[in-house]
């Protein structure tokens, strides 16, 4: 026998209507179909009361502050600092105060103030060597070494192209990495991924406000910070001494 399911005989589907809707065909249903308007009363102004003005903050991303920072060092003129430098590779610390004259992007003399190789003199362009004017009696001389000659190598096995300031303005920048901004007092952010600097894997950048001017550049491993960058007095220069 076949079956028809959801299908009722139009008798049972009328006495469904008539009991929902007042019958099939029957009388109308007593409550109106819509609600009766609330009645309104005249309308009644209410005196406008001025809120005292409340700037909204700009939203800056991360990548936005990082890009600014890059501008505006890439449109020094050159420039001039003093950095406190620390480099940590296992129980060994390495610090040393070093006297900064650039030219961006990559131009840089270096000068060690204190620290290991105090008196040194250092001058790097961009290319595979470094010129190296040593202190003491070598300071007659001036050598050219290879860029990755480990006399002139950090603690932790870097050198000069990755550790120049632009270098690290664009390994931060680097969409690779991930950026985020970090509440603090100055535009300070954080950049977590695989684009750091070998055995690190977090790094951290401050930038002066307004002008944008790096102030520090810290890199962590898994535990610890191993690199640490104070940049103080960082200002621009018209006319940078280049000479070692």
């Amino acid at each position: 026998m076949r079956r028809f399911f959801g299908l009722l005989p139009l008798t049972a589907l009328c006495a469904g209507l008539a009991a929902a809707a007042g019958g099939c065909g029957g009388a109308a249903p007593t409550q109106p179909l819509y609600p009766t308007p609330i009645p309104q009363g005249p309308y009644q102004p209410q005196p406008y009361q001025p809120q005292p003005y409340q700037p909204q903050p700009t939203v800056q991303s991360a990548a936005m502050t990082l890009y600014e920072a890059q501008m505006a060092f890439l449109r020094l003129p050159g420039y001039h600092t003093s950095m406190q430098f620390m480099q940590r590779n296992g129980q060994q610390v390495a610090t040393g105060i070093y006297d900064l004259t650039g030219v961006p992007p990559y131009t840089l003399r270096i000068d060690i103030q204190q620290g290991t190789g105090a008196g040194t003199k250092l001058l790097w362009t961009g290319g595979p060597s470094v010129q190296v004017r040593p202190s003491g009696l070598l300071s007659l001389v001036t050598v050219n070494l290879s860029l990755t000659d480990n006399r002139i190598e950090s603690l932790r096995g870097y050198d000069l192209s990755q550790t120049n300031i632009y270098s690290l303005l664009r390994m931060a920048a680097d969409s690779a990495n991930r950026a985020v901004l970090v509440p603090a007092s100055e535009p300070l952010v954080e950049v977590t991924g695989p684009h750091l600097l070998a055995g690190c894997s977090r790094m951290f950048a401050a930038f002066q406000p307004g002008t944008m001017y790096p102030q520090m550049i810290e890199f962590d491993d898994a535990s610890q910070m191993v690199v640490q960058m104070n940049l103080s007095g960082f200002a621009p220069d018209p006319s940078p001494s280049l000479s070692i």
